[in-house]
């Protein structure tokens, strides 16, 4: 039987756990049975609830299951009328991130989940070995995307298309096995990673509770490095195989993809990265509403009278890339097989996200 405290280091795990799988801006869904385990009585979930809500404020109760609603102090949690599910559905708040690395770093939270602290302090990587790692975390999380948190993911034990020959191949399986150790020892990012001997197989690992953290982490250094790279102009050529004069943000997401000459899906996740950012500034994340209903506005025009003009350039680029993203979804390979073409549609992709720097939203 979990003691008080334990049951606070469980109900907080699930609550992590939910957040890797729900979409940014959705609430989260505890289920007391499924996501719990039947651990707690109604009682104790409300007592924890109202706990982490009003004493430590990390998370917002949106929702309770009706079944708890003739307890006393439910009555402050509920705030919403939704039609019961039998879950609860809560809002986390950003001191909820301060609050969990502090309770890992806890002994008894180690001693009861089994997991180690995340790591303060990281060895500072190269850029192509950041270029790498950044490449499996991308991989992973688009896995992770459309998997169960409870289910193993999948991912390759190397490219095929980027080796000539068994040697090579058995060399780019181990560089990705020595970046699997990596996250699972020393990032805590990963864990229960299973790798067969057969190159063609597929490697199975589930991501531990401090993913998050590290995708993030890696993520910022990549581009901090990519933006270093940029500046430094150690390639000048517009060639189509450079891409290191695109947005960083394109640059950090779609190297690794068109390198691998995976051409669609470098492309698909330009179109990907234009309309989180989209979503990012308005909630909306096609252009037509982000101009419209989010009163979204670009700084920049060459004059006053020509503000309007240049607004609705702007918005149209973004529709354009919403449009091609739908065409092209439509089809297995999106019919990119030229590295030339495919540079065209992420150039698109970047000159939309260097407009978006410079975005503000109207309120008058």
């Amino acid at each position: 039987m979990m003691n008080g405290k334990e049951k606070i280091y469980f109900l907080v795990d699930a609550i992590e756990d939910a957040r890797t799988i729900t979409p940014v801006g959705e609430p989260l869904i505890i289920d007391p049975t499924n996501s719990l385990n039947r651990n707690y009585r109604d009682i104790e979930l409300v007592q924890i609830f109202a706990k982490l809500e009003k004493d430590e404020r990390i998370l917002k109760v949106l929702q309770i299951p009706s079944r708890t609603k003739q307890i006393d102090i439910v009555e402050d949690l509920d705030p919403y009328d939704h039609v019961d599910d039998g879950c609860w559905h809560i809002e986390l708040l950003p001191s909820f991130n301060n609050y969990l690395s502090k309770i890992q770093q806890e002994p008894e939270y180690q001693k009861f989940t089994g997991k180690r602290p995340p790591i303060q302090s990281r060895t500072k990587l190269s850029r192509k070995s950041l270029e790498k790692l950044w490449g499996v975390l991308q991989e992973i999380e688009d896995k992770r995307g459309i998997t169960s948190s409870r289910d193993d993911i999948y991912i390759q034990q190397l490219h095929w298309s980027k080796v000539k020959n068994d040697n090579e191949a058995r060399d780019a399986s181990n560089e990705r096995q020595t970046i699997l150790k990596k996250l699972e020892e020393d990032d805590n990012a990963i864990r229960d990673v299973h790798i067969p001997d057969n190159l063609r197989d597929f490697i199975s690992l589930k991501t531990s509770t401090n993913y998050r953290t590290s995708y993030d982490y890696y993520e910022n250094e990549y581009k901090k490095v990519a933006k270093e790279y940029q500046k430094k102009g150690q390639v000048v050529t517009t060639s189509h195989n450079n891409l290191s004069l695109l947005h960083p943000d394109i640059f950090s997401k779609c190297q690794s993809l068109f390198q691998k000459a995976e051409y669609p899906e470098a492309v698909e996740k330009s179109f990907k990265v234009v309309r989180d950012r989209l979503r990012d500034l308005t909630s909306y994340e096609t252009g037509s509403e982000a101009f419209g209903k989010g009163k979204l506005h670009i700084k920049g025009a060459t004059a006053p009278n020509v503000d309007d003009d240049f607004n609705q350039a702007v918005k149209f680029l973004t529709m354009a890339i919403d449009m091609f993203r739908n065409e092209k979804s439509h089809t297995s390979n999106a019919k990119i097989d030229n590295p030339q073409r495919a540079y065209e549609y992420l150039t698109l992709s970047s000159l939309a996200m260097n407009l978006l720097d410079q975005a503000e939203i109207k309120t008058a």
